[in-house]
């Protein structure tokens, strides 16, 4: 994938791990329901693209699947991430998603949370993605939903004049904007698509939508028990 984040070039890899650690909306929503979307993996090979430190990876280890390779294309992350979890079943190795990874029909699930939004050429991604999936593996999704995730200013909109002021000329257009992860926050760029671009690049990269979720946390105290953070898409290659 193309190397946007930047700020995990010049910050390190503690700090990033450290904030997500912290990131309660991650915690509290975003990590229950990948888990409960996984429920029993056992006997299956799972890929996790994009790593990081392993904040998903550490939960996914729980699970005891048959096999659990996971790789990122920054090094201290991958550096990170090996020095914390070691086992024979378990691979994490440096590569990128947008460029050539080497299993063929290998795997029964492929996690990308967090990930797509980061990439540049997501059509390249999926194309890898599929490549690497057995004949009707399972490819989960979650990105930063689509419609309320502008720019960090998008927020303070939101608490300033409620849900009723959404700058919805700016959803449907394909561009470069600024948020933040963790707690404390990191500045990161990311792309913005709508979720219709999501959508049709799935279907054209030969996946079938199984099903979408849009989840909101849980406590009325946060701007996210109005409007769902994530968007999770559960797809599955086809013949």
């Amino acid at each position: 994938m193309i190397k946007i984040n930047s700020f995990l070039l010049d910050s390190s890899a503690d700090k990033y791990d450290n904030s997500l650690a912290k990131d309660i909306i991650r915690n509290e929503l975003l990590l229950p329901e990948i888990l409960t979307m996984l429920n029993k993996v056992e006997d299956l090979n799972i890929l996790e693209a994009g790593c990081g430190t392993g904040y998903i990876l550490k939960h996914l280890i729980k699970l005891n699947p048959k096999r659990l390779v996971a790789f990122d294309n920054l090094e201290q992350m991958v550096t990170k991430a090996k020095s914390i979890y070691q086992a024979e079943n378990i691979q994490i190795q440096i590569l990128d998603l947008e460029d050539y990874l080497p299993w063929r029909n290998e795997f029964d699930v492929v996690l990308g949370i967090m990930l797509l939004h980061l990439c540049k050429n997501i059509e390249k991604a999926l194309d890898n993605i599929n490549k690497v999936l057995k004949p009707h593996g399972r490819l989960i999704i979650v990105i930063p939903h689509p419609c309320y995730h502008f720019d960090t200013s998008f927020l303070d909109q939101i608490k300033n004049s409620g849900l009723n002021k959404l700058p919805n000329d700016r959803y449907a257009n394909e561009n470069i904007v600024h948020n933040q992860i963790g707690n404390p926050p990191i500045n990161i760029k990311m792309y913005h698509r709508p979720t219709e671009f999501y959508i049709n690049m799935l279907i054209k990269c030969g996946f079938k939508i199984k099903g979408i979720k849009e989840p909101v946390f849980n406590k009325s105290s946060s701007i996210w028990y109005f409007i769902p953070p994530f968007l999770f898409i559960d797809a599955e290659k086809g013949d």
